[in-house]
């Protein structure tokens, strides 16, 4: 049997080897610096540049992800608030709140939500009386991001009225919702039922 003292012998010689080799490499780099100095500069001046460019590189990727991360954030506020408004609506109101709702809508979904809002939604509405609440039930799943577009995943929750029913309808849906910068402002550029 083994004492304890023969048992740590192994792990005392890594040890000292392993404290070792600081002052090993350090001998070894004067010693090939002083036989080559023109390639020990050279190449030293090398991995100088190298590191250089990767720490650059890095840099660059860490404020990129900081932006993307800060857009997420910005977008997915801005969705919350702005979504359920865009697709609530009441027949009473709704033709007065036209210029309202297109200041929160951008690029070409813009002009396909005001068609949509005028030609369908307005006649619709007045027809049947119909009053839509529209609520966040939960938003995940962001896909694509970065610093001036987010596509966010919401689910929703619809009250529905209408003058021929006596009881509300109530429906679920899942929508993505693509925002984009415009400025210091997120819009809404696309609404895609999943």
């Amino acid at each position: 049997m083994r004492g304890p003292v023969a048992l740590l012998r192994p792990v005392g010689r890594g040890v000292k080897y392993v404290g070792g080799l600081p002052a090993r490499a350090y001998r070894a780099v004067t010693g090939w610096y002083r036989a080559k100095p023109r390639l020990a500069t050279r190449v030293l001046a090398g991995a100088a540049a190298g590191l250089s460019v990767l720490a650059v590189m890095f840099t660059v990727l860490a404020v990129q992800n900081v932006r993307t991360d800060s857009a997420r954030t910005e977008a997915r506020g801005v969705a919350e608030k702005v979504v359920p408004g865009l697709l609530s609506y009441d027949h009473r109101s709704i033709a007065g709140e036209v210029d309202g709702r297109a200041a929160q809508v951008g690029g070409k979904f813009r002009e396909d939500y005001l068609s949509l809002v005028r030609d369908i939604v307005i006649p619709a509405s007045d027809r049947e009386q119909l009053v839509t609440q529209t609520s966040t039930a939960a938003v995940g799943a962001m896909q694509e991001a970065g610093p001036g577009r987010v596509q966010l995943l919401m689910f929703l929750n619809q009250t529905s009225t209408r003058s021929s029913q006596e009881e509300p309808a109530l429906s679920g849906s899942r929508v993505r919702v693509t925002m984009e910068r415009d400025g210091d402002n997120w819009l809404v550029s696309g609404l895609d039922p999943v």
